[in-house]
This record gives C-alpha cells, structure tokens and sequence, in this order.
C-alpha cells in the first residue's frame, strides 16, 4: 500500500543518510552508531511509531495491510544485515560475533 511504502521510504532515506555519515568512521564506531540509530532515534518519532503500531494492530484482520508490513519488514531488515554485513567484513569478524561486538561498545 502508499501508506507502508511512505513509512518505508522514510526509514530507508533516513538509514541511508545515517550510512552515508558515518562511512569513514571505523567499522566498530559504526556498529555502534547504527544501534543507536535504529533502537533510539527511530523509536524517537512518535508521529511515525504510532502509525506503525495502528498498522500492526489491523494487519491481522488486513491481508493487503500484512503483506505490505512484511514486505517493509523484509527489505528494511536487508538493508541493515548488509550494512551491518559490510562492517563485520572490514572487521574480519564472523556474524557470530555480532553481540560480543555490540556489546563491547
């Protein structure tokens, strides 16, 4: 639907200027930042949680609503296992790792 593509749009555009900053910031930094980035600051926007919550609350009553939110789930989810891929690669890291790191910085 227009709705969940919007929301998704909003996301990805703020994830990707929040990528695009922290680029040459050391891998571990950017981890780190990207933590905080996506549990603090988006929970932060109340206008945009509030519509996502109404949207999860009809989805089961909704098919048309349920695809579109586990579409938006599945292409926001990729879009931070390769960013998230991308620094364990420059970290020599295993995805294993992933929690010891996170829970280092």
């Amino acid at each position: 639907s227009q709705l969940t593509n919007d929301i998704y749009d909003r996301y990805v555009k703020k994830f990707y200027r929040f990528t695009r900053k922290s680029m040459k910031l050391p891998p571990l930094k950017r981890l780190s930042l990207a933590m905080d980035f996506l549990f603090e600051k988006m929970n932060k926007e109340k206008e945009l949680s509030k519509v996502v919550y109404e949207l999860l609350t009809l989805s089961p009553h909704d098919e048309k609503i349920r695809k579109s939110l586990k579409s938006l789930y599945r292409q926001f989810r990729k879009e931070v296992a390769d960013f998230v891929s991308q620094c364990l690669i420059e970290l020599e890291k295993k995805p294993e790792d992933i929690a010891q790191l996170i829970q280092g910085t």
